[in-house]
């Protein structure tokens, strides 16, 4: 009964159930019979198929106060339901490593931007360097910030991917849920997904006329605005506008770290038959201000943790400690900026070829030109500016029958990106040697093809296999002239480099499913990741490429509902088999200049597991924890370290680093440092969340809604540089809580909220600064630490219409 209305649902595409009499849409009567179905279906059955994502997919309560009427309060949890396998299915009837967070919760939490994620997922750790999103999940991420740089979790907005970790904040409003998926995705997803990958799903347009208005105020003048209009135009065809204001000054003593933002989306959703419908979008978004910004480490006395590097108090350590007189002959000036312009257009098309199979076309287009002066490589870096271009094409079938659900597909993507960058601007005198770089990049591409195809079959009605497989073939190339700053205004003899590599990777993925009773799904999984090589950004005449990296994961867990639906306990345990790692630090070129330059430099063995509890006690109380822990340690972890840089640093305890240096391949003194065993970056053991949500009914007048929650982390290093012992950071425990007043009509709700109540400092990322190794002996380290917000506060009204 519920495949015949999964069948329904994927012909119709997105409109749902609608009422004869009146023509309009319901989706809350589309809500409430494919929750009710899928809680009475058997398990094999309870797994839906075939069509894009529903608008109107419901997410469970997670320790928040529930909000429907008091006449219907019960103590059954919810259903969340997904499209992450490109097939409508409940999360617990999935064997995937998934979070999923709604619209609600999104909103109520105050995700405005993708590092906000970090306190809402455990095993997920979100940097923001400068304008560039650094994702890490179970130890699998990226690191760089240049445009040259291959990301490790792949992001995308309504199944179009989002190629460049540039612009990715303008994307966090009006949605109805963020999908993020742990661990490699070898065959539905699969190119550059090592880590995992993040979904943001938009709220699509239906056939009802309705609305809504958002308006917030917190410290730090944080003022935002967003909302949305829904509009049927005929029975056919309706559309949906939504709009995202930001204005917040910056969390950092020199106005970094602020959020001045401006975004809107437009879609239309046609559908002139029952199999056949069509999605258009498209938005506009500016990113200005003056951009993230880091702190330094240790603080200086008498300084907050939200002490930005330009501070005078900052410079003037860094000048006392410096050992040659003038080496530093300019102080970090508090001139940042950042300006972002980005569009985007996209499609979607699916249509029911028969009885055979549901055929959806994916096409998107992505233009961004980003101008910026930043700090986040622990020295000026002014782009000047970069435009990419982006273009890609997903096509794929898709067939559910009583046995066998299956999806075959093809995927094309091209980046085409130029930039201008200096690390090195001419407005900032030149302060540390041989980090005098300036690049025109005119060109640089990367472009991929992929086949791929995934099936699940049941062997009986309990027992499922799964199968699945993905060949990608990757180009990368690029063309550059690089300048050393001494050289100009009169760059005589810039080093004119280019480069071309392919790589062909096969990816893939199987596991079993079984039912061990009609609320409880066992599994296990294998899958193959790949992470495809590139070039880094630095000056030399000689091959700059590195290789890629691969994950083979493991995965084994059971997803449990007791007690009539009214607790949830999900484990999950998984071992990783992480290769050839890229990781972006301090060397040599060819030449024998000092650059941040990428290398594969180590191997590890990831294991850990999740849990995921879920308890409604009463129809107004409902309790959350999740928990995971993770233990990522390097097999191998060897790299060469510049002479220059690290001989009069102090080491840590992680790393065995030779008395003497020795002569690398181009023969120049570099120190061998051996750190196998060390923790990866931005790992911790330790993460979760616990929550807390009461719903309190007042008489005649609508509710109160009361939600407590709490993140956790336990200590980890905050990047790759274990030379330098100040890299590691300690734990914390960030406090929220937030109460809602909603009437009894439910036309409007007015909040207040506290977050990181304790004003604890929460430190993301970290690049140690070059020069540490000018200072005098017994000098403080510096290192140049992004962080994450501060105590902030403030209400929040919305009107629905």
């Amino acid at each position: 009964m519920l495949q015949n209305l999964a069948k329904r649902l994927k012909r119709m595409g997105g409109w749902a159930l609608n009422d004869r009499r009146k023509g309009y849409f319901r989706p809350d009567i589309l809500s409430s019979v494919v929750i009710s179905m899928a809680a009475a279906a058997s398990s094999a059955a309870a797994q839906q198929s075939g069509a894009p994502a529903q608008p109107d997919a419901s997410v469970a309560d997670r320790g928040r106060a529930p909000e429907p009427a008091p006449a219907s309060r019960s103590t059954e949890l919810e259903e969340v339901v997904v499209t992450a396998q490109r097939r409508v299915e409940t999360v617990q009837k999935s064997s995937l490593a998934i979070a999923v967070l709604s619209g609600a919760d999104l909103a109520r939490q105050g995700v405005a931007a993708a590092r906000d994620l970090t306190t809402a997922a455990p095993d997920v750790t979100i940097a923001q360097s400068g304008a560039f999103t650094h994702t890490n999940i179970r130890g699998a991420g990226d690191f760089s910030n240049t445009g040259l740089a291959q990301t490790a979790v792949a992001y995308s907005v309504d199944g179009v991917v989002i190629g460049q970790p540039l612009g990715l904040n303008s994307n966090f409003y009006d949605l109805a849920r963020v999908e993020i998926l742990k661990g490699p995705q070898g065959t539905l997803y699969g190119r550059n997904s090592t880590g995992g990958a993040v979904n943001l799903l938009t709220n699509r347009p239906t056939r009802q006329f309705e609305g809504y208005v958002t308006g917030e105020y917190g410290n730090y003048q944080d003022k935002r605005v967003t909302g949305a209009l829904n509009t049927p135009l005929t029975d056919t065809l309706a559309v949906r506008g939504a709009f995202d204001i930001v204005h917040r000054n910056g969390y950092l003593s020199d106005g970094t770290d602020d959020d001045k933002r401006q975004s809107g989306r437009l879609q239309a959703y046609w559908q002139p038959s029952d199999r056949l419908n069509l999605r258009l979008l498209g938005d506009y978004s500016h990113i200005g201000g003056e951009g993230g910004g880091t702190v330094r480490f240790p603080r200086q006395p008498g300084t907050d943790p939200w002490t930005s590097v330009t501070d005078p108090i900052n410079n003037a350590a860094m000048l006392a400690a410096t050992v040659i007189p003038g080496l530093q002959k300019s102080p970090f000036l508090p001139n940042q900026r950042m300006d972002l312009h980005q569009w985007d257009v996209s499609a979607e098309m699916n249509a029911e070829l028969g009885d055979f199979a549901t055929l959806t076309l994916l096409p998107g287009y992505r233009s961004l030109k980003f101008q910026a002066l930043t700090y986040t490589f622990a020295i000026p870096g002014d782009f000047d500016p970069q435009i990419t271009h982006q273009t890609s094409v997903e096509a794929r079938l898709g067939h559910q029958s009583d046995r066998i659900k299956w999806t075959l597909g093809g995927f094309y993507y091209n980046d085409e990106t130029s930039f201008s960058l200096s690390t090195m601007p001419l407005a900032h005198p030149v302060f540390i040697p041989f980090f005098n770089t300036a690049a025109i990049l005119p060109n640089s591409t990367n472009r991929s093809y992929a086949g791929f195809g995934e099936a699940t079959y049941s062997l009986t009605q309990r027992l499922r296999v799964i199968g699945g497989a993905r060949y990608t073939h990757d180009l990368v190339s690029y063309r550059a002239d690089y300048f050393d700053a001494a050289d100009i205004p009169d760059p005589a003899s810039p080093y004119r480099q280019s480069g071309r590599q392919t790589y062909n990777a096969v990816t893939w993925r199987t596991g079993v499913e079984y039912d061990v009773a009609p609320q409880s799904l066992a599994y296990f999984t294998a899958s193959r990741g790949f992470k495809a090589g590139g070039f880094f950004f630095a000056p030399s005449s000689s091959d700059n490429s590195y290789r890629p990296e691969t994950i083979v994961a493991f995965d084994v867990g059971i997803r449990n509902r007791f007690f009539d639906n009214q607790l949830q306990v999900n484990v999950e345990a998984f071992y990783w088999k992480y290769r050839d790692q890229q990781f972006p630090s301090a060397g040599y070129t060819a030449e024998g200049n000092i650059a941040y330059v990428t290398r594969n430099i180590g191997s590890s063995d990831p294991r850990g597991f999740d849990l995921d509890v879920v308890w409604k006690p009463t129809p107004y109380d409902s309790l959350g924890l999740t928990a995971a822990y993770t233990r990522a340690r390097f097999t191998s972890f060897n790299v060469d370290y510049p002479a220059a840089l690290i001989g009069g640093l102090r080491v840590g305890p992680l790393c065995s680093v030779p008395a003497t240096p020795t002569l690398n391949a181009a023969g120049f003194p570099v120190f061998r440092v051996n750190c196998t065993g060390a923790p990866l970056p931005a790992t911790p053991e330790w993460t979760g969340t616990v929550n807390y949500g009461r719903v309190v009914d007042l008489p005649n007048s609508g509710n109160l809604a009361l939600n407590i929650d709490a993140t956790f982390s336990s200590s980890r290093y905050l990047s790759s540089d274990y030379y330098v012992p100040e890299l590691r950071d300690g734990g914390y425990a960030l406090w929220n809580a937030d109460l809602t007043y909603t009437p009894k009509n439910d036309a409007w709700s007015i909040s207040a909220f506290v977050r990181n109540a304790t004003n604890h400092p929460v430190y993301q990322g970290a690049t140690p600064q070059p020069a540490n190794a000018f200072d005098a002996p017994g000098s403080p380290e510096f290192v140049d630490r992004t962080i994450g917000s501060p105590r902030t506060y403030g209400a929040r009204a919305t009107y629905r219409f």
